[in-house]
């Protein structure tokens, strides 16, 4: 026979981390997205470096493909898509949530991109992303892993 497994219950990871941590946490995650939004705006890498893990082990999955380490998100989204791809870019995010699992923390959002390609021609999309965060050897929280798609579709044969 199978055994039941217990019902996961998030009250009891809230119970570990104090009201006023959990509010300094989320303070936290909302300001390394602040910087994410400046990064991609900018197409910064510098200023992206400062929020992601410098490690082969942090990932970045979106619609033009799967980044694996910081040195390709670097290079293959940052300066590739970002920088090569769009003369201006503008990414406006909102109805962002933290949720705080111990030493984890995952923010989901939603997001508009304006953005100009080189040639002139303007593109705008909408998505959802989730970001995913850990401590750094200095104990500050950082990017681990993106994951974002376009929004969700509600046709008959659509998203599969």
């Amino acid at each position: 026979p199978m055994q039941k497994i217990p019902e996961y219950r998030n009250e009891a990871i809230h119970m570990i981390i104090p009201n006023e941590d959990r509010k300094s946490i989320e303070a936290e995650i909302r300001e390394i997205i602040a910087i994410y939004v400046q990064a991609i705006d900018e197409a910064n890498t510098a200023l992206a470096a400062k929020i992601w893990l410098d490690s082969p082990e942090v990932s970045f999955v979106h619609p033009r493909g799967h980044e694996h380490g910081w040195e390709e998100i670097k290079e293959n989204f940052f300066e590739g898509l970002m920088g090569s791809r769009f003369s201006k870019r503008k990414l406006t995010v909102y109805d962002i949530s933290v949720k705080i699992f111990g030493e984890t923390v995952f923010a989901e959002f939603y997001w508009d991109f304006d953005a100009v390609f080189t040639d002139g021609t303007p593109k705008q999309t909408a998505g959802r992303e989730t970001q995913v965060f850990a401590r750094n050897e200095n104990s500050e929280w950082v990017l681990v892993h993106v994951h974002y798609s376009n929004m969700p579709v509600t046709g008959e044969r659509e998203g599969f």
